[in-house]
């Protein structure tokens, strides 16, 4: 008999290993939805980030993301990213999310302050983040 209360990361699909693992990956402060289906989680950095400005640094971590700023018809949030979870396995979204948080660092946003975490994130309804969860 298989004891549940055991965890094997090598059983997960690629969706649950990337909603399990999320939280201790992205900066404090950041939030995501927890989709049923799909490809992709939604994700929005702290207040004050730019992730497309972040994703070089990313990328040299072999962590990718598609920032979301192009694809707004108004004033872009500059903070909010797309994840697939798709395409990977979920062993090598697990060693993605393990990355160093160096990845992620403060990065200035254009206006050229250096981001701090925000207090709270109150900018929900901006976003397809329903069902979110804080980090």
């Amino acid at each position: 008999m298989q004891d549940n209360a055991i965890h094997n990361k090598h059983d997960q699909r690629p969706h649950d290993a990337l909603l399990d693992g999320l939280a201790g990956a992205l900066p404090a402060g950041s939030v995501h939805n927890h989709p049923h289906g799909g490809m992709f989680v939604w994700a929005r950095l702290p207040e004050g980030w730019d992730a497309t400005t972040l994703l070089p640094r990313a990328l040299k971590h072999d962590v990718a993301y598609v920032p979301r700023a192009p694809f707004f018809s108004a004033e872009p949030d500059r903070a909010t990213v797309r994840l697939s979870f798709s395409a990977h396995s979920p062993e090598e979204i697990h060693h993605r999310l393990t990355r160093p948080k160096t990845a992620h660092a403060p990065v200035p946003s254009p206006g050229g302050s250096v981001p701090r975490p925000p207090s709270s994130v109150g900018t929900e309804e901006r976003s397809p983040l329903n069902h979110v969860n804080r980090c």
